[in-house]
């Protein structure tokens, strides 16, 4: 488990509802996504992104029912 932040507390202060949580891939190592964060070139692999949608699908899906 990783932790880290985000800007969504702005967001939250308007009433505009943030979430921060997301799956990573494990093809890439920790040292690498850490590399990929926060600099000129911030990115994220795209299995990771597939992962984190399909999470997000399963909890809104639990959600709406």
């Amino acid at each position: 488990m990783t932790v880290g932040g985000t800007d969504a507390r702005f967001f939250r202060r308007r009433g505009i509802p943030s979430y921060g949580y997301g799956l990573f891939s494990n093809r890439i190592g920790f040292d690498e996504f850490s590399s990929m964060f926060h600099g000129d070139n911030e990115r994220v692999d795209v299995e990771s992104l597939d992962i984190t949608t399909q999470l997000w699908d399963g909890v809104v899906r639990d959600l709406l029912g």
